[in-house]
């Protein structure tokens, strides 16, 4: 994180990265990170103003590619116990209010977190990372973080 625009972007990031003490202890920030082609993160967390990654940030993590005004992407990868368990965190900063606004139709579907010009969404690979999924929910919540769709 250690680029212009991780320092830029700082803030955002760490709302998406929890220390060891208030994670179960199965669940953990994988260190090391292998760069895909599909996508190309060098770092965990990543962050990027690229329109292609935000794209597929877009397409993946909320299942719309119809979404605008985004100033950069973001991920932050867990594993639970081992790291085939995976646990992800997706996210978007919008460049305005009114974007996250007009975004919203677009994202209701999936259980989306926001926080001002932020949008997350967590993602697990199975049932083992059901625990850390709920843990990293929950210190979202604590990060000030509500619900969109949460159920009435």
């Amino acid at each position: 994180m250690d680029t212009p625009l991780g320092r830029q972007f700082r803030a955002e990031v760490d709302a998406l990265t929890f220390s060891a003490k208030v994670l179960p202890a199965s669940c953990r920030l994988l260190r090391e990170i292998r760069t895909t082609p599909i996508f190309p993160a060098t770092t965990n967390p990543f962050v990027t103003d690229d329109a292609r990654l935000i794209r597929f940030v877009s397409q993946i993590g909320f299942g719309s590619d119809s979404i605008r005004d985004i100033s950069v992407a973001m991920s932050a990868l867990y594993y639970n116990s081992q790291p085939q368990h995976e646990v992800g965190v997706w996210a978007l900063r919008f460049k305005s209010a009114e974007a996250v606004s007009s975004a919203r139709s677009s994202l209701s579907r999936r259980d989306v977190w926001v926080r001002d010009l932020m949008v997350a969404t967590v993602w697990r690979d199975d049932d083992a990372g059901r625990a850390c999924q709920t843990a990293i929910e929950t210190h979202l919540a604590k990060n000030g973080f509500t619900k969109w769709n949460a159920k009435r």
